[in-house]
């Protein structure tokens, strides 16, 4: 069972709110945690996930997406992406016929970006981070250092608005107000 959540912390502690979700799942159980300003493009993404999720088994697991500043998890097009949905659907439905349930070990990889987190209610340590930035690779740092595999689903791709951020001068440039 993968059960899908985007965490809130009205006081600002999103750490707080995800070891929350993660404390209230069945053991066995995954929880997939969600960006805000994320769209699933493909009807069958449930299906899908739980799929390679059984065919791979435990492990962290996310996907790709078109605005992210992690390269691994960044659809690769010589051109920048704009925000027309039917563009995205189309790369979505592409992408799944060209990988489908495909994975990567992206474990020592850049740590992840936290447009979609699957992440096993087994294999959970508690996060401890404040506030909003940084809890994505925590969970990432975590996985690593306790041996867990953090796998990329190529055939997976989710529309991401990431503030509307194109990649120009560096992720530093974002604007990220609304996460302080």
């Amino acid at each position: 069972m993968i059960r899908y959540a985007t965490p809130y912390a009205i006081d600002g502690n999103l750490a707080g709110a995800m070891n929350f979700e993660i404390s209230i799942s069945p053991p066995g159980s995954y929880v997939a945690f969600v960006d805000r300003d994320t769209i699933w493009l493909d009807g069958k993404f449930g299906h899908k996930i739980q799929e390679i999720v059984r065919k791979n088994g435990p492990a962290f697991y996310t996907c790709l997406t078109n605005r992210t500043n992690n390269k691994w998890q960044r659809f690769p097009l010589p051109i920048k992406l704009k925000n027309d949905i039917e563009f995205h659907n189309h790369l979505a439905e592409f992408t799944w016929n060209g990988a489908e349930d495909h994975v990567v070990d992206r474990t020592d990889g850049q740590l992840w970006s936290g447009h979609l987190m699957i992440c096993p209610v087994d294999l959970w340590t508690p996060l401890t981070t404040k506030g909003l930035l940084g809890v994505d690779n925590e969970i990432h740092t975590h996985a690593r250092n306790n041996g867990h595999r953090v796998l990329l689903m190529t055939g997976v791709y989710m529309y991401h608005y990431y503030s509307n951020f194109d990649g120009d001068g560096g992720h530093k440039k974002r604007d990220k107000s609304h996460l302080l």
